[in-house]
């Protein structure tokens, strides 16, 4: 039976605009409608109250952007929403029916909520670190969750920053001549050539990490002879039971 799962995010704010900072389960549906209504249900009371001048999207005016959203009102409620570059007390029309709001986030990139179709059991993936026994976080002034996804690719761009802060706070994991740390150093070398943002202290005998590609990450991690990571497969039933860990001790 497929599963239907709503993620939402957390949001962060810089004093200019508001941004995404990790996500958590919201809950789960084995009903696709029912979902979908939820989710436009949860969008709406979400960007009812964003100033959408204070959004990452729309903040350094984008005026492609800005022309976009501009010709889809228009064309759907008959008057433009920008009308001049004070962007201040803009937001996402209610009059837009359900379908037109959701064109609407797609439109203008906004989406305070993911919706998540898994054809038989929902799982979820996660970054361990072996030796610190945890899971990779993302921290904000804000909130504190854990980095996961649906699927390894996914995860892989969710852990893209956090990751490498990891590494940096953990340079002992890197250290070590090239032939102790790996068995392939070929290959090791070879990645560290090709890779602009890894390189090799031959005086301190330690990678140096200054990218957050996570390809280069993932791979440089698989060549380790102890790998600073192992990926896990979670359950909603084990995220949730984190995430609720995560409210008790931040709150």
């Amino acid at each position: 039976m497929s599963k239907f799962v709503i993620r939402g995010y957390h949001w962060g704010y810089n004093d200019e605009t508001f941004y995404p900072c990790g996500s958590y389960i919201k809950t789960v549906f084995d009903s696709e409608d029912a979902a979908r209504a939820e989710k436009i249900k949860l969008e709406r009371a979400h960007w009812a109250e964003v100033n959408l001048g204070e959004t990452y999207q729309f903040f350094d005016g984008d005026e492609e952007l800005i022309d976009k959203v501009n010709g889809f009102v228009k064309e759907k409620l008959g008057f433009e929403l920008f009308t001049d570059d004070d962007y201040r007390d803009i937001f996402v029309p209610s009059a837009l029916n359900d379908d037109d709001f959701a064109e609407f986030l797609q439109i203008a990139d906004l989406t305070a909520y993911k919706l998540t179709k898994f054809e038989d059991e929902a799982r979820f993936y996660a970054i361990w670190f072996n030796e610190a026994n945890e899971y990779l976080m993302e921290y904000d002034e804000c909130s504190e969750s854990l980095v996961f996804g649906a699927s390894l690719d996914e995860l892989k761009k969710e852990s893209e920053k956090m990751l490498s802060y990891y590494f940096d706070e953990h340079p002992e994991i890197l250290k070590g001549d090239i032939n102790e740390i790996t068995d392939s150093p070929s290959i090791l070398k070879e990645l560290l050539d090709k890779s602009a943002g890894l390189t090799y202290d031959t005086q301190e005998k330690c990678i140096s990490i200054n990218t957050s590609r996570e390809s280069d990450l993932f791979a440089l991690n698989e060549l380790l002879k102890k790998p600073a990571f192992t990926v896990k497969a979670m359950s909603v039933e084990e995220l949730i039971k984190i995430q609720d860990e995560l409210m008790q001790e931040y709150y």
